[in-house]
């Protein structure tokens, strides 16, 4: 916070934050565009008796300890309707872990 620094061309920083900004968003977007995947790699690649993918790789308590982290993390933005990137990959995430009918890692298999 000490002010302007020597050096510093500030016009050309200015100038780049529009372009900054949409590689930011556009990070962001992708994410979210990923975040199905990234659920996908907690399912088992284990088949049950029905030869169905039934089950996650993680046990109860480590997905209650993700949906914790995910709730404390980031609150009641997870409820809010205009959600920005972020919140809305917690949130699909969150979802997956918590509405999916998945068994898990400890749970009987059949």
């Amino acid at each position: 916070m000490g002010g302007p620094k020597p050096g510093v061309d500030y016009a050309t920083l200015a100038t780049r934050m529009p372009e900054i900004t949409a590689e930011m968003e556009y990070a962001d977007e992708s994410i979210f565009k990923l975040t199905p995947l990234v659920f996908a790699t907690l399912i088992s690649d284990k088949s049950d008796s029905k030869n169905h993918l039934s089950h996650l790789i993680i046990t109860r308590a480590e997905r209650k300890t993700l949906v914790d982290t995910i709730n404390r993390h980031f609150g009641s933005s997870l409820t809010e309707k205009n959600q920005d990137w972020t919140v809305s990959s917690a949130s699909v995430l969150r979802t997956y872990l918590t509405e999916k009918s998945y068994k898990f890692s400890d749970d009987p298999w059949e």
